[in-house]
């Protein structure tokens, strides 16, 4: 999906986002865990740093996508919480869309369906 960016300029959604709401399309959760749903969601090849983790979070505010669900406590830390909005799971019904697309192109293109 492209959303509108200040001034009109429109940006792509990362897979890096991607990811991240669809560890949010399974409940809300803390940054932490988040980054951990994503390393087990893709077998551990993506490592999110917290840099790439909380830019891409308030990426993902700022565009509506999810929404802050309040603060819990860990470890005698608050750690602020995160869920998707209705907008973030039209954006990754649609991303699941576009992705089974292109896998049958493939399969077509290999002669494996």
């Amino acid at each position: 999906m492209i959303l509108p960016y200040g001034g009109g300029v429109a940006r792509r959604i990362s897979e890096t986002a991607h990811l991240l709401l669809t560890a949010l399309a399974e409940g809300e959760n803390h940054g932490y865990a988040l980054a951990r749903r994503v390393s087990e969601i893709t077998s551990a090849e993506l490592k999110l740093g917290s840099g790439t983790l909380y830019s891409t979070l308030d990426r993902l505010l700022a565009d509506g996508l999810i929404e802050e669900a309040g603060e819990e406590t860990v470890d005698g830390r608050a750690r602020r919480k995160y869920r998707i909005t209705r907008r973030g799971t039209a954006e990754i019904v649609q991303h699941v869309q576009r992705l089974s697309q292109r896998v049958e192109a493939m399969n077509t293109a290999l002669g494996l369906t």
